[in-house]
This record gives C-alpha cells, sequence and structure tokens, in this order.
C-alpha cells in the first residue's frame, strides 16, 4: 500500500515537469506584449491572429509538412527493406558496415554534418533546393527507421515466413502479405519517431535551406535570435495541438499495432 503511494507521488511529480512547460507556453501564448506576466496585463487572441495572417509562418509550415512528409515515406521504405537485409543477414561482413553506415547520422554530431554537407555540395556545384532538402532529412531519419524495425524484426518468428514459402507462396507475396503486416507496429512507431524527428530538426536544415525558404523550427528559431513574440508561443500550441490530434486519429485506426508497440 504504501509503495503505491510512492509511486503514485512519484508519478504526480513526473507529470508535473513534463506538462508545466507546455502550461507556460500556453499562458504566454494569450499576452499581447514581449513581456509574460502574472496575471496577463492585456491578454488576448492577437497572436493566434498574427499566425494566421502572416504569410511567413504559414509558408514555413507547410514546407516543414511536406519535406518531413517525403522524408517519412523514403526513410521508412530504404529503412525497412534494409532492415530485413541487416536482421536476415547480419553475419555478413559488408551487411554490418551498411548497418553502421545507416546508424551514422545518429552517432555524428549534428553540426558536424551540416558543414559537412555544405562543403560536399559546394565543392560539387549543387544547388540547394527542396529535393536536396529531402534527400538529406531522409538520411537524417534513416537511423530510427532501422532501429525500431530491426528490433521488431528481431522478434518475428521466421518460421512463418518459411511456411509460406513452403506453401508456395512467392518471395515478394510473402514480404508483403506475412512479413510486414508482421511488424506493422515497428512501422508505425518508426515513421512517427522519422517525421517528429524531420520536422524539429534545426541545426543541418539551418545549413543547406534554399534561398527564400525556411523551415518552421529555423523561423521560430531565426525569430528568437532577436527577440520573444507571443507567436512563437502561440505556434507551439498549435503544432502541439496537431501532433496530438494525428496521434489520436492514428491510435483510433491502429489500435492494435500501439498496443503491440508497447
Amino acid at each position: 500500500m504504501k509503495s503505491n503511494k510512492l509511486l503514485a507521488i512519484w508519478s504526480g511529480i513526473v507529470l508535473f515537469f513534463l506538462l508545466f512547460p507546455f502550461a507556460v507556453i500556453v499562458y504566454a501564448s494569450f499576452t499581447n506584449s514581449a513581456l509574460v506576466t502574472i496575471p496577463l496585463e492585456d491578454p488576448g487572441i492577437n497572436s493566434y491572429l498574427e499566425i494566421l495572417q502572416s504569410g511567413r509562418y504559414v509558408k514555413s509550415l507547410m514546407l516543414s509538412l511536406k519535406v518531413a512528409f517525403f522524408a517519412t515515406l523514403f526513410g521508412v521504405t530504404i529503412g525497412t527493406f534494409s532492415s530485413f537485409v541487416i536482421v536476415r543477414k547480419g553475419h555478413v561482413k559488408i551487411v554490418s558496415l551498411i548497418n553502421n553506415l545507416l546508424l551514422a547520422p545518429m552517432m555524428v554530431p549534428a553540426v558536424i554534418i551540416g558543414i559537412a554537407i555544405m562543403i560536399s555540395i559546394s565543392k560539387l556545384g549543387i544547388n540547394m533546393s527542396q529535393t536536396l532538402l529531402i534527400m538529406v532529412h531522409t538520411v537524417i531519419v534513416l537511423p530510427y527507421v532501422v532501429r525500431t524495425v530491426c528490433a521488431t524484426l528481431s522478434n518475428f518468428d521466421v518460421s512463418i515466413e518459411e511456411a509460406s514459402i513452403v506453401m508456395g507462396a512467392k518471395p515478394w507475396h510473402t514480404l508483403l502479405e506475412i512479413s510486414i503486416p508482421n511488424i506493422r507496429s515497428g512501422i508505425i512507431t518508426s515513421a512517427l519517431l522519422a517525421f517528429i524527428s524531420s520536422f524539429g530538426e534545426v541545426i543541418i536544415t539551418a545549413f543547406i535551406l534554399p534561398i527564400g525558404m525556411t523551415t518552421l523550427p529555423v523561423e521560430i528559431m531565426n525569430t528568437l535570435l532577436y527577440n520573444f513574440s507571443p507567436s512563437i508561443a502561440a505556434i507551439a500550441v498549435l503544432v502541439s495541438f496537431g501532433v496530438f490530434t494525428v496521434l489520436y486519429i492514428l491510435f483510433r485506426l491502429f489500435p492494435k499495432a500501439f498496443v503491440e508497440a508497447q
């Protein structure tokens, strides 16, 4: 009984520290001045209206969503098939090398990656573009996909695939109809991690942004470099609400996948 009370207390403390910063951001989003006071001197929703009326925030958000979507799509596709090779052929030396290369973006500091990419494209004469940005973000999210899908595949019973092949199914049919559905929890989890990682990436993105374009995180960083604006807090609230909404929809659509991921 005592242990249950201690667990409840510690859970409450952890929950408080997790939610308190978000509560502060929500509170700050309703101020109309650069100075946040208690109580608010002039509360209102001007910061939210400013976001809707300001084209730069909407444009930056759309670019971030576009890059994150395609980076997640390509990253999950490449990472999932790579994970099959890594798990099934892990004893081969070249496969081990491929695994290390795919995980490298997670181990190398983002600043070094950004500088290396910027110098490389400058030497090669490659123009910065949305395509290049998506390609770089795809490489960035690959470690999250590979680690997650590999962990799911390691717990997958290979005999199910073998039985399918023995029964006459072709390898690609077995992959698409047997293997992929059985590891969908890992794929969905990796997709969420990849999207969040790409959407929130700042350091590497700042090095390779095309002229006249900016993602939402970089736009927020540029704004905060000069002064605090309540619109930044409002953006954080709206983005958080959007993330929670998407997670809720995915949970309703794929409840079993979320349970399996746990």
